[in-house]
């Protein structure tokens, strides 16, 4: 059986395979898809179906996420046409968009349903600036809030994938709603956030709760942390002010302090370390002018925040050295509407472009890397002045030349392979859009990528993929680069997880195709996940076979193929469907169907004329089913041999000849024998019974 290709989303590796593609990609821009200027219109294609020509248009300010597979996909946005509410999806493999869902015609109101409900018709509606988005543990894409089509929303909404509809989970179509705070720490079915949009710091902890911190509401800035809790489906407050436009209190830096908070803010990067630790950067307040350039750590284990780097006054102007410079003293310049934000496979910050400055419509172009291990910045490409034109060169072809143009509000990702990704974004503030994506090779060594060299590789293998069910398989790790821990998922199996490095007994009771997930992680605490869905196939087992005896000739019900035993031991040769009996006793025929899965019964079967099954030698169990204690009545004039025997036929506990001077009482203790179908054979001279029964 040939086993699926497997999922990876490797903190491992690739960034030191690079030296296999062609050298000048590294460190360079490629032009890759959609139009060289802003303002370009969608190609919708066909929904469903991904095509090259396909395209969403220029777009700004959509909700994004990033599937498993390391697909970018972004929902709503404002173009020159107005607020949409298409979901496209773009394969970067393959370099193709798809129209996924929702309409190729803007302002299309919501479609609710009842709350958790998933369905085809279902949507969020027309809506843009806000952001605030999810990709959960499963899989699964969640948006909250926003502008849409009655003003600043409060709503939850999840989309699943796989089934390409919407539900929304939380709150109500109604907008303008205000925050209720609750108890700070305390859940609360009447707690919500309010209303808001621009608050794109969000986070998924390992419990797969939802965390989101600040944004803004009606020109004013919020530096709260709320928490949804999924299992509850209600919101936390969990710290900083239930008050607006807060100041910082910085501490500090390096140290974390439960005094320490952000100031009220919106449009700020955002990333998540590997001890699940929450990280910002930027943002502003637009109102007052007050635009940032410090970086912030949050614990969610303690719910205190560090403020780590960067300047702790507004309107900071970069802190650079040389390119491809590292020091723990450099840091970005002061900006906002940053979202072009990713964390690459070995746990480094990357981050490109924003604004600088509304009133003088100050836009970046420049990327940096922030390594947390070492806590400090490395400016990596692209002019550190403002305003930057781009260079496209020649579509799907690199150079030291190319750059994207200044902008904001753009996305950011890195695929499987560590290759970095962007697409769209504004020139300045709302004039047009673009639609272009570019792939950037990131050089290893600007900055120095630390420990990327040594990172795991997640492998496995299984001593089988098919298997029957009620039955056991084993697992082997076969990761590279020294994994110190492990982290198994067998989805469908008794066990559920394990964190042993080769699990072994993995047993499955029931039929099913299932995934499996390993999870390595190194001494540096650097992981590597292998996803392999549909890996492991359980069959049914076949129903219990029958046999019918006519003359001396025994047949059993259809099966694929057949085995006969009699009393236990193996009749070689008889493996047709019907067996012709030489003797009395008991017959066992164990039958496999096509999946190589087997059923066994046993019967037992007299010679026709020879043994008379009605004679006066005859035994039987009192009190059937036996609980602790067999008691067996035996009638003869002899000395029977007696022995209790499993379902095949094989002797399990003998009991010595006696004199019985019929009827005779036997007792045994059969307490320590599991639950189950047994059977009692009594045997003296050419005399055999064989009864049935059953321990409770």
């Amino acid at each position: 059986m040939v086993s699926p290709a497997p999922l990876r989303f490797s903190l491992a590796v690739f960034l030191f395979t690079l030296s296999n593609m062609v050298s000048a990609q590294q460190g360079e821009w490629t032009w890759m898809h959609g139009c060289n200027t802003s303002g370009c219109s969608p190609t919708w294609g066909t929904q469903g179906v991904p095509d090259p020509a396909n395209t969403p248009g220029g777009v700004y300010a959509p909700y994004y996420w990033v599937d498993a597979q390391k697909n970018l996909w972004i929902y709503g946005g404002i173009a020159g046409a107005g607020y949409f509410n298409a979901m496209w999806k773009f394969d970067p493999s393959v370099i193709e968009w798809t129209w996924m869902a929702g309409s190729n015609f803007s302002y299309q109101p919501p479609v609710y349903g009842s709350l958790g409900q998933f369905g085809a018709t279902y949507t969020p509606g027309y809506r843009a600036f806000g952001s605030v988005s999810w990709t959960d543990n499963d899989g699964k894409f969640w948006l909250f809030g926003g502008d849409g089509w009655a003003g600043t929303l409060a709503d939850l909404w999840q989309y699943d994938p796989s089934v390409n509809q919407w539900a929304l989970m939380n709150g109500s179509p109604t907008a303008g709603v205000s925050a209720n705070y609750g108890t700070k720490g305390v859940p609360a079915a009447t707690n919500t956030p309010g209303s808001r949009r621009e608050g794109n710091a969000t986070w998924v902890d390992a419990d797969n709760n939802l965390w989101m911190f600040g944004g803004e509401t009606s020109g004013f800035f919020r530096n709260d942390m709320w928490k949804y809790d999924v299992s509850l489906g209600q919101w936390v407050w969990m710290a900083g002010s239930s008050q607006l436009n807060q100041a910082a209190t910085y501490g500090t830096q390096g140290v974390a302090d439960s005094l320490n908070v952000p100031s009220g803010r919106s449009s700020y990067c955002k990333w998540q370390d590997a001890d699940g630790n929450f990280w910002l950067f930027g943002g502003g307040n637009w109102n007052s002018a007050q635009y940032y350039a410090d970086l912030w750590k949050y614990d969610p284990a303690v719910n205190v925040w560090t403020w780590m780097s960067g300047a702790s006054s507004a309107n900071a102007e970069a802190n650079a050295g040389n390119l491809c410079d590292s020091s723990a003293s450099y840091y970005p310049a002061a900006r906002f509407e940053d979202r072009s934000c990713a964390t690459d496979p070995c746990g480094n910050f990357w981050m490109w472009g924003g604004i600088h400055n509304t009133g003088n419509s100050q836009t970046n172009n420049d990327l940096w890397v922030y390594r947390p291990q070492q806590n400090d910045w490395t400016y990596s490409n692209g002019p550190l002045t403002y305003n930057g034109s781009g260079v496209y060169g020649t579509q799907g072809q690199s150079s030291p030349s190319n750059v994207p143009g200044a902008r904001m509000g753009s996305i950011m990702w890195f695929d499987s392979t560590g290759t970095l990704w962007m697409f769209g974004g504004s020139p300045s503030w709302f004039l047009s859009y673009y639609n272009d994506v570019w792939r950037f090779v990131p050089d290893p060594e600007c900055p120095a990528i630390i420990n990327c060299s040594t990172a795991p590789v997640a492998a496995l293998s299984a001593s089988d993929t098919t298997l029957c069910e009620k039955f056991c398989i084993d697992f082997t790790d076969q990761s590279q680069n020294d994994p110190v821990s492990w982290q198994w998922i067998f989805e469908g199996s008794v066990q559920g997880t394990s964190t042993e490095q080769n699990p072994q007994d993995i047993c499955y009771d029931d039929p099913g195709v299932f995934g499996v997930t390993l999870i390595v992680t190194n001494s540096s605490g650097v992981t590597d996940t292998l996803e392999m869905p549909d890996f492991i196939t359980v069959y049914p087992n076949p129903f219990a076979p029958t046999i019918t005896q006519d003359g001396n000739v025994l047949t059993s019900s259809f099966g694929t193929t057949y085995q006969w035993f009699l009393n236990g031991d193996v009749l070689s040769g008889a493996t047709n469907q019907s067996y012709e009996i030489t003797e009395s006793g008991l017959y066992t025929v164990v039958i496999t169907d096509e999946n190589g899965c087997s059923a066994q019964v046993s019967y037992q079967a007299y010679l026709v004329g020879i043994d008379d099954p009605q004679n006066p030698f005859y035994i039987y169990v009192s009190g059937n089913p036996v609980s602790d204690e067999l008691i067996v009545k035996v009638a003869c004039h002899c000395m029977p041999e007696v022995s209790i025997l499993n379902v095949i036929g094989q002797t399990i506990v003998s009991i010595s000849p006696f004199e019985s001077l019929s009827p005779l009482l036997i007792r045994q203790d059969v307490s320590t024998l599991p639950a189950g179908t047994y059977f009692l054979k009594a045997t003296s001279g050419s005399n055999t019974r064989v009864i049935r029964w059953i321990k409770d």
